[in-house]
């Protein structure tokens, strides 16, 4: 199953359920917005994917064809936006569902879906910025890894892309995280 059926389905399900507690519950139903802020959520991450590898499809193609397996040719570039969408998307969605179970199950006081929306602003800025620091320091470079499938012009440029994805990926979780731990130390002060 291709992904936009997945998402469609996810996102039908979602919307069952929403309405379902719509009609259980009424104007105290939480689940519309619930949903809404996850969709939010996954909307965001694709836009953070697309944008992150517009850049590093300009910077190294032999990444995205070599370390991601897409065909090259004409194309590619496209190819590598939807592979950063969907990524991006899957990211958002879990992400947002992390910081909505944090942020609003159990006893305590639910945060506020502005002190939500901050977490996820968070991790979408800790990625961006770990993805920059990334390809500044280059750690792939300074580990020397190569592949065996990218030739000695294009490995200086393939270790940077690499380096940028990792940066990114450890940005988000460490947002990520970051977001989750002041979303239950609020609630547990009770200050949201």
């Amino acid at each position: 199953m291709n992904f936009e059926m997945r998402l469609l389905l996810l996102f039908a399900f979602l919307g069952a359920l929403a309405l379902w507690d719509r009609w259980r519950r009424g104007a105290a139903a939480e689940r519309p917005r619930e949903w809404r802020f996850i969709l939010a959520t996954a909307v965001l991450g694709a836009i953070y994917g697309l944008v992150h590898d517009a850049i590093t499809v300009s910077i190294s193609s032999e990444y995205f064809i070599v370390g991601k397996g897409l065909a090259a040719g004409e194309g590619l570039t496209l190819r590598a936006l939807s592979l950063g969408a969907e990524s991006g998307c899957g990211a958002g969605l879990a992400g947002g569902a992390i910081l909505l179970y944090v942020g609003r199950s159990g006893t305590r006081p639910s945060s506020s879906y502005r002190a939500l929306g901050r977490g996820i602003l968070g991790t979408l800025i800790a990625a961006a910025v770990g993805a920059v620091l990334a390809g500044i320091v280059r750690p792939v470079d300074l580990l020397g890894w190569g592949h065996p499938g990218v030739t000695d012009e294009a490995l200086p440029t393939f270790r940077q892309v690499w380096g940028i994805h990792i940066g990114s990926y450890l940005g988000l979780a460490t947002g990520l995280l970051i977001a989750a731990i002041r979303l239950h130390v609020a609630r547990q002060e009770c200050d949201l």
